[in-house]
């Protein structure tokens, strides 16, 4: 019986898995899934799509949590009061504070259109894309610093990034929840639905997220086994370790030098 079982899960990963088997495989049976993975040639598809899927997500539900106009309303003058408060500590003049309030308001009519989707979108994907390459030879390097993994570049985007189909439940929950709420919830963390926007509790309370560390802890399977590791246990406490390191370091961060809370730190 037993042998017959091994035979079969044998036969079922013979084949190379397709890339919706692998998006859907990493949520329902991660091992599996990158056991497979590592079988077979390291495919590029199996990076840029899930992170395309993801950030076209994030462009899509962001512009959709503005179709709320409250949310719109507050963000603007969330916007607004910061840089007015800002100007003033650079010792503006009343007429230079009055000429950018004018332009601010432009700028809004201007932005109210299909024109400001596309200023949306644009830094979404660019800074999405240069996020993700860093964060990626990031983690490689410690990967390799920390667990000797032979694991390479490509191998690192892969795991890193099929895991995106969670990052898009947590778009669809936040937001529902900003426009149930009318209030800007940008991601399913702690500190997102306290409200806390910036500040070193931001940082703090932004790794408390279930979604953000199922991601990471399925990252680390599918570290271990790119890495041909039997120590799947290792893998999975460096990468959730790295993921609320990075949060503590900009908590931390933002207490030792205030001034970064201006930047949303």
């Amino acid at each position: 019986m037993e042998n017959e079982f091994n035979r079969e899960e044998e036969d079922l990963f013979s084949e190379e898995l397709s890339f919706s088997d692998k998006f859907t495989g990493v949520i329902t049976a991660p091992a599996a899934t990158f056991q497979s993975i590592a079988k077979f040639e390291l495919k590029t598809s199996d990076w840029l799509l899930p992170i395309v899927i993801m950030l076209a997500a994030a462009a899509l539900f962001t512009i959709l949590k503005f179709t709320d106009a409250q949310v719109a309303e507050d963000m603007w003058n969330k916007q607004k009061s910061q840089t007015i408060e800002q100007l003033k500590k650079e010792n503006k003049s009343a007429e230079q504070i009055k000429q950018f309030e004018d332009a601010m308001e432009q700028q809004k009519k201007m932005m109210s259109g299909p024109i400001g989707y596309v200023f949306i979108g644009v830094p979404i994907f660019i800074g999405g894309f240069i996020i993700f390459f860093i964060s990626s030879g990031i983690y490689l390097l410690l990967a390799k610093l920390i667990l000797k993994s032979p694991m390479n570049y490509k191998g690192i985007m892969i795991i890193y990034a099929l895991p995106a189909l969670i990052s898009v439940g947590g778009m669809v929950i936040s937001t529902i929840a900003t426009l149930v709420m009318s209030q800007m919830i940008n991601d399913t963390s702690l500190a997102s639905f306290l409200q806390i926007d910036k500040g070193p509790l931001k940082s703090y309370l932004a790794v408390v997220d279930p979604l953000k560390l199922w991601a990471a802890y399925i990252s680390g399977i599918g570290m271990a086994k790119l890495s041909n590791s039997e120590n799947t246990n290792k893998y999975i406490a460096f990468s959730i370790g790295v993921l609320v390191a990075f949060y503590v370091i900009l908590g931390t961060l933002s207490l030792a030098f205030p001034g970064l809370q201006n930047f949303g730190l």
